[in-house]
């Protein structure tokens, strides 16, 4: 298993990375109402704009050739390429399904905390998982961060416990009707990892 950073792979498949987007967020697609059809078509949309946009930021995990798992960060800064997701997304998606898209996305973002860099997503393949990938991508992440924050859903103790296990500290604990209307939870937590308490400015190290 190789950890890397996604600029650093020579071909990133992009349908891979869909893929494991759809794979992670599987549960959650359900939820929300998308057939099989729509959420791989979105899924496959989402793999391009990673792969075309956000390789800087993006973490992978590579055994034998194939990708089996991936980690996103996101610094706060605009994103770039939004404009052609956009368009992407109005070629390939009828407008109901569209709209649902960029619903479940933007019910899914948080925003970023300015003293942070947050994880936005972190997914492994499920063939995959229980070998120690997303322990190898968050810890990565970590011996290039100064300060990491993430969301979890509380009732996730495999997921929460990993992270506390990791050096993560529960900050807050949030509530929403919403989130239990569209993804069947109420609670989250939003968690937080520094190397050391005298940081003060985030920086991620190449």
């Amino acid at each position: 298993m190789t950890i890397m950073w996604a600029s650093r792979v020579h071909r990133l498949d992009a349908v891979a990375l869909g893929q494991l987007f759809q794979q992670g967020f599987h549960g959650k697609f359900m939820k929300f109402g998308f057939t099989a059809t729509t959420a791989q078509a979105g899924s496959r949309l989402i793999g391009e704009y990673l792969q075309q946009f956000c390789r800087q930021n993006l973490v992978v995990s590579i055994q034998g050739g194939h990708l089996n798992g991936c980690l996103l960060l996101n610094d706060g800064k605009k994103a770039l390429g939004y404009h052609t997701f956009l368009h992407r997304l109005g070629q390939t998606l009828p407008w109901r399904d569209r709209l649902r898209l960029l619903l479940f996305l933007g019910l899914l973002d948080q925003p970023v905390p300015a003293d942070s860099i947050y994880i936005d997503f972190v997914a492994v393949a499920p063939a995959q998982r229980g070998h120690g990938i997303g322990t190898a991508l968050l810890r990565f992440c970590q011996r290039r961060c100064t300060r990491l924050s993430l969301s979890v859903v509380t009732a996730n103790r495999t997921a929460y416990q990993l992270y506390q296990k990791l050096g993560f500290c529960e900050a807050r604990t949030q509530q929403s009707q919403l989130t239990q209307w569209w993804f069947g939870f109420t609670e989250w937590s939003e968690m937080q990892w520094s190397v050391a308490p005298q940081f003060k400015t985030p920086t991620i190290q190449v």
